[in-house]
């Protein structure tokens, strides 16, 4: 028997806003809003579409304009370390 295959839900690109470094290694970043959402709910963030997903709690409030996500850039990470050097 083999095992299920999960597919990706249609990956959306959206414009970076602003990501800042607010503490060594610490980044907060800020996508434009496609949705509407509530706090706490995770979203699934990929560079490409062919790349993995990784999931990230949404860290801003309902009335925010803005998608914001605070991650870690962890050095051997495949997501992280070229997320933090995203620039507008």
């Amino acid at each position: 028997m083999s095992e299920p295959v999960r597919k990706k839900k249609e990956l959306k690109p959206v414009r970076l806003i602003s990501n800042t470094e607010i503490k060594a290694g610490v980044f907060v970043i800020e996508l434009e809003k496609i949705h509407d959402f509530i706090p706490g709910q995770i979203v699934a963030v990929a560079m490409h579409p062919d790349d993995d997903l990784r999931l990230y709690s949404i860290a801003s409030g309902v009335d925010y304009p803005y998608l914001r996500i605070l991650f870690d850039r962890v050095p051997d990470g495949q997501l992280t370390p070229p997320m933090s050097e995203l620039r507008t």
